[in-house]
């Protein structure tokens, strides 16, 4: 199955800004440019996958996403 997902949750230790860090779907390695790459992801004290804080997020199917803390 090929599915995007809408608010997908990332689980992470340090609170703060995330920011795209590498993307494979930029236009820079043939994608289709489906993430803007200017929206800041904040972290909230909700804890998932065994870490204390998370971020929800936008997953276009078939793709690598980094995300990188910024503050």
């Amino acid at each position: 199955r090929s599915n995007s997902f809408f608010d997908y949750r990332v689980g992470c230790s340090k609170p703060g800004k995330y920011k795209v860090a590498l993307d494979s779907d930029d236009a820079l390695f043939g994608g289709f440019s489906r993430l803007d790459h200017d929206v800041d992801y904040f972290t909230t004290e909700h804890p998932h996958d065994n870490r204390p804080r998370s971020f929800s997020v936008y997953t276009p199917s078939r793709t690598a996403v980094v995300y990188a803390l910024t503050e």
